[in-house]
């Protein structure tokens, strides 16, 4: 990383003091030029965070390693604004790691191969340059309130979580941080966006790959799975993302979503998000012990008010679903249900409307399987 000028004192970029309830988010930043800092000033901002700015790895450790230059307080993450997601930012990630300080990275551009060797080597989070500055910062103080609870549950003050913190997916091609302060997108426009890509994916497998990609690009790390109807009213898997539950584990959890959760929520109107145990348990079933210290967000895609997709997403509590993404996941569930009838119609225009049966059907099942860190479809 080419150096840069160089602020090693922590800028108080809130306007008051901290909060009586939670202590105030202390945010290092490494980023290579005064343009990229200030823009993180900027967004940061009125937002009651410490940020630190510094413009190279090595003095981004030197300040990690030596926390009494901080008035005796330590960095709770790491900003790395970088232009590539390169050996020598995972090497960064991974010795910030053994000073027990998670990395989140904002990168212009981030292969899926890249962004795993990232969460591998300790990354909690990948933004989107095209995030709103409000959702911005909420992505920053999800990373510092998960680095708090997991530095909590590992020094016994209460029951450790059943999963750790998760990793995106590759997110959404996105230009450089220019100006976060910009004029950001609605919900509804980056869903009519993604409407006019989507419109030339006829293949059901690169659909879902192109929109997982997407909610995860938006929304962060997560947990995610969709599931197909078929002509028989039951549902199989069509596409997964798992980060942060065990490949043995996974696979049970995902074939009892499939039988029990995906019918009993397919009638749902709005995109339903369920934060307490005792929701879970009754809308997906009791056998989902593991869940419990999740949030689960769940919507269903229609078309001529049959339901021909059911995506369900969820993660640790600590990290919950912003109002933002909610939104954008309703506008999201009407552009991919249409889009995925039109795949449909076009597949089998040459049969009898009876005879089309549905995309979950067995014998259009293709392909699958995939490891814990990636996502089959």
């Amino acid at each position: 990383m080419r150096p840069g000028p160089t602020d090693d004192r922590p800028e108080r970029t809130g306007s008051s003091g901290p909060s009586p309830k939670r202590a105030t988010p202390r945010v290092l930043v490494i980023a290579p030029t005064d343009e990229r800092r200030e823009a993180w000033t900027t967004a940061l901002r009125g937002c009651d965070v410490v940020c630190g700015l510094t413009g190279t790895f090595e003095q981004g450790l030197e300040l990690l390693r030596e926390p009494t230059r901080q008035g005796g307080q330590r960095f709770e993450i790491v900003v790395l604004d970088v232009p590539a997601c390169n050996p020598g930012t995972l090497r960064f990630i991974r010795a910030a790691g053994e000073h027990d300080v998670p990395s989140l990275i904002v990168c212009p551009r981030v292969s899926f191969d890249e962004a795993v060797e990232a969460m591998r080597a300790g990354a909690c989070d990948i933004i989107s340059a095209q995030l709103k500055p409000r959702e911005l910062v909420r992505r920053v103080r999800s990373a510092c309130a998960a680095a708090r609870g997991q530095r909590t549950d590992r020094e016994g003050a209460s029951p450790p979580p059943p999963h750790g913190f998760a990793a995106p997916a590759k997110p959404a091609r996105a230009t450089p941080i220019k100006n976060l302060s910009a004029e950001p997108r609605t919900p509804k426009d980056l869903a009519d966006e993604l409407a006019v890509s989507m419109r030339h994916q006829l293949d059901v497998e690169a659909l879902l790959r192109q929109s997982l990609e997407f909610l995860l690009a938006q929304g962060g790390p997560t947990n995610a799975a969709v599931f197909l109807p078929s002509t028989a009213g039951d549902y199989s898997l069509g596409a997964y993302v798992n980060y942060t539950c065990p490949k043995e584990t996974g696979e049970v959890l995902l074939d009892h979503l499939a039988n029990v959760a995906a019918p009993r929520l397919d009638k749902i109107a709005a995109p339903l998000l369920l934060t307490e145990p005792a929701q879970i348990t009754q809308r997906i079933g009791e056998d989902v012990e593991w869940m419990l210290g999740n949030h689960v967000l769940a919507f269903a895609c229609r078309s001529e008010g049959e339901c021909l997709a059911l995506f369900m997403l969820f993660r640790d509590r600590a990290t919950p679903f912003g109002t933002d993404f909610i939104e954008l996941c309703s506008h999201f569930a009407g552009h991919f249900g249409a889009q995925l009838a039109r795949v449909v119609r076009i597949h089998h225009r040459h049969l009898p409307r009876d005879k089309w049966g549905a995309i979950g059907d067995p014998h259009d099942a293709e392909g699958g399987g995939g490891d814990s860190g990636g996502m089959a479809a």
